[in-house]
């Protein structure tokens, strides 16, 4: 499947996948077959003679370990399978990323963890792929199944809001944005505030107010650096703001701090307005 070539989900065929593959409750044998294997050899032990009585609840008891030990390998399996989705998201390597998380998410359906993290980065490795309204489609899944003021429903509010951006349904990026404005002070000095500026940023560079775009914050190193290596989208951007007012020095200090923290290929791929500046 790896070799074949890479074809972003269209929003509706991911929507049937989500649709498919809900999370649900284990089977009620899952977690009563245990018990039930056992109180099954005690009364075998009880209604036969020995030998067989007496070996009855040995044979449950090896029966019921190494049951749990095959549920318990099978964990590890899908924790670890998470982990690498994780990790090749981390360093965008999407493709091979949302190819594993597709595979996997019927694997996790009884495990409610596991499951919301997998489509999370499954819509996260969409919008890396431009797919942006399948993107949405995701994260509107997680936010009809979280309550509104978990610190997860805000971050993803401020990643369904990028989408849009870039979607160009600028309408519905700039109601959620608003929605978002008046809960953003709790978040200060968190990745949280920092992408909402960063989304706030990409909307104004979007709709061509630059000198708008350099006044959301007074000090964009600092409100940026929680985002990490993110930032570099941020300084980019403001790079584009101050060429446009005509900035140069001011352009040049944040296109270098750019590129110290994402090649230069990634920015022009993921902006490329930003060919405007370079």
């Amino acid at each position: 499947m790896s070799g074949r070539p890479f074809s972003a989900p269209s929003a509706e065929r991911f929507e049937r996948h989500l649709a498919s593959n809900e999370v649900r409750m284990p089977s009620p044998w899952a977690v009563r077959g245990p018990l039930l294997a056992l109180l099954g050899a005690l009364v075998a032990a009880l209604l036969m003679p020995p030998p067989l009585g007496t070996l009855a609840p040995w044979i449950g008891l090896l029966a019921v370990v190494i049951y749990t030990q095959r549920r318990s390998r099978k964990l590890r399996r899908l924790q670890a399978e998470a982990r690498l989705v994780q990790e090749l998201t981390m360093l965008r390597h999407y493709k091979p990323a949302l190819r594993q998380a597709w595979r996997l998410l019927p694997q996790v359906v009884e495990i409610p963890a596991l499951h919301g993290r997998t489509v999370a980065m499954m819509s996260h490795c969409l919008d890396l792929a431009e797919a942006y309204d399948a993107a949405i489609v995701g994260y509107d899944y997680l936010l009809q199944r979280m309550s509104s003021d978990h610190p997860g429903a805000v971050q993803l509010r401020i990643q369904r809001a990028i989408s849009s951006l870039f979607a160009d349904r600028l309408s519905d990026a700039d109601d959620e944005l608003r929605r978002l404005r008046n809960s953003m002070d709790q978040w200060r000095d968190t990745p949280m505030h920092a992408g909402y500026l960063l989304a706030e940023l990409i909307q104004d560079v979007r709709t061509h107010h630059f000198a708008e775009a350099m006044t959301l914050c007074d000090h964009w190193t600092e409100a940026l650096r929680p985002l990490g290596v993110e930032a570099g989208f941020g300084h980019a951007l403001l790079a584009l703001c101050h060429h446009e007012a005509g900035s140069t020095e001011q352009a040049d200090q944040h296109w270098r701090w750019a590129g110290t923290l994402l090649p230069t290929a990634t920015l022009l791929h993921r902006f490329p307005e930003l060919k405007l500046y370079r």
